[in-house]
């Protein structure tokens, strides 16, 4: 068998009930932070822009733009609200896939089950066998040459869970992926150059997924052997592991395995914000007794946060991707929160000055993609502290709990400048986690964002 047809025999089979209670859980969770980071980055920049191109073009008022009362149909929503899930770079990460799943899985699910009226269940169950393949996917190809995986992979996964939400069987899903691989685009270069169109990738495979999938079901066709073939992705792009795709299919989902972000930032910043927080509050540190503050790490983060911060066109994105701005932000603020990503913030004056003092360096010990981060500070009477974060919280080994969720949520709701009590928190909490009661899943949607804004 090829690889699409395991793939698409494994979403065609898959049952809310044979689920795995992790799978479930992270299904759930998933969504929640999805639909959090999306609340906060309602007014993020270029989410104005994207909101009136995708209402502007009309058509059927058949999905959601979260954040806004408009319908638009499912393609165009997906998109739309993909890009707005990516804005401010707090959205979850599989770490060994470098996978940012949710951005493209949710979207896709929610804007199609909207369209069809699905219940929670079967939400549940997209988001979990959508995360699954796009994350054994994105972990099969480790060259990390420059490809954004993500957008790669993720007009395929997307498509398949279109597809079976839409009611096609194994033949419609593997022909909808196949349609969607002919989308796999994304490089590192928009986050390299501090770009906006880093968070247009994940909405760009969305949408593309999402079209793919109606199509599928529509019965045309695209390539089947689009992973292993002649021209395939693994020939093409990257090679690939074909056995990392297909092990352990169908009893282990790798969507448990995703991580969720304490911090609006580059997941390869997360380490060393860690550290100076660690740091600051042990030792009092501040802008006005630091000196100077060296940050090791390994050459996939410096390639991605270890360039001089300038604030250029895109400030908001250059704050995200800067290891030197993050150190900045947490020395004068003592924390790196959704305001401290704000374009406002990353132009204020005096920032510049301290990212000046906070130098990256590579250190060729250091071999993986998040981790460890280590921080020399010399402070202006010469005392030097050293500390390294070989795991830092979101992270696979420090994963979040359930009041870290609620913290986040929180904080989300409040960047969108609505209030957050505890009791509004919990019921938003609670409502996500018991979706599975829900038998329409468009009103869960409208509700849910409708309370949070509130």
């Amino acid at each position: 068998m090829t690889i699409a047809q395991q793939l698409s025999a494994h979403v065609a089979g898959a049952t809310y009930n044979a689920l795995p209670a992790t799978a479930v859980r992270a299904a759930k969770t998933s969504l929640l932070d999805t639909l959090a980071v999306s609340v906060a980055a309602r007014n993020a920049p270029g989410v104005k822009e994207v909101f009136s191109l995708a209402f502007t073009d009309g058509g059927r008022p058949a999905s959601s733009l979260w954040t806004r009362g408009e319908r638009v149909p499912p393609r165009a929503a997906a998109f739309a609200n993909s890009f707005l899930a990516s804005a401010l770079d707090f959205d979850s990460l599989h770490q060994e896939g470098v996978a940012h799943a949710d951005i493209v899985i949710v979207p896709s699910a929610v804007a199609t089950g909207e369209d069809v009226r699905i219940s929670g269940r079967e939400l549940v169950t997209a988001i979990a066998l959508g995360d699954d393949v796009l994350c054994r996917l994105c972990r099969s190809t480790r060259g990390n040459t420059g490809w954004f995986y993500t957008s790669l992979y993720g007009p395929v996964a997307s498509a398949a869970v279109v597809a079976s939400l839409l009611g096609g069987g194994a033949h419609a899903i593997e022909s909808a992926m196949g349609i969607g691989s002919m989308s796999a685009s994304g490089t590192q270069q928009p986050a390299v150059e501090r770009s906006m169109g880093k968070r247009m990738q994940g909405a760009l495979a969305a949408g593309a997924g999402v079209a793919a999938g109606y199509l599928g079901v529509k019965g045309l066709d695209g390539p089947h052997e689009f992973v292993e073939g002649r021209f395939g992705l693994y020939a093409m792009c990257e090679k690939g592991d074909a056995g990392a795709i297909t092990r352990d299919l169908g009893t282990v989902y790798e969507n448990g395995r995703i991580g969720y972000k304490l911090y609006p930032s580059c997941q390869c910043n997360h380490a060393a914000i860690e550290g100076m927080l660690l740091l600051k509050a042990k030792h009092g540190l501040s802008v006005q007794n630091v000196k100077a503050v060296e940050v090791a790490v390994s050459f996939y983060m410096h390639r991605l946060v270890g360039a001089a911060f300038d604030p250029g066109v895109n400030p908001q994105v250059a704050a995200q991707f800067s290891i030197q701005y993050s150190i900045a932000a947490v020395l004068l603020h003592g924390r790196l929160s959704v305001k401290e990503i704000s374009a406002a913030s990353a132009v204020e004056p005096g920032i510049r000055e301290i990212t000046r003092r906070v130098s990256v360096v590579i250190d060729p010990e250091y071999r993986n993609n998040y981790a460890p981060a280590r921080l020399k500070v010399i402070k202006t009477d010469g005392t030097v502290i050293e500390h390294t974060v070989a795991a830092y919280r979101g992270s696979e080994e420090l994963p979040l709990g359930n009041a870290d969720m609620k913290e986040k949520l929180s904080a989300c709701i409040e960047a969108a400048g609505a209030p957050a009590g505890a009791a509004k928190v919990d019921d938003l909490f609670d409502a996500v986690m018991n979706i599975e009661d829900t038998r329409d899943v468009a009103l869960f949607t409208s509700h849910f964002i409708g309370r949070c804004l509130a």
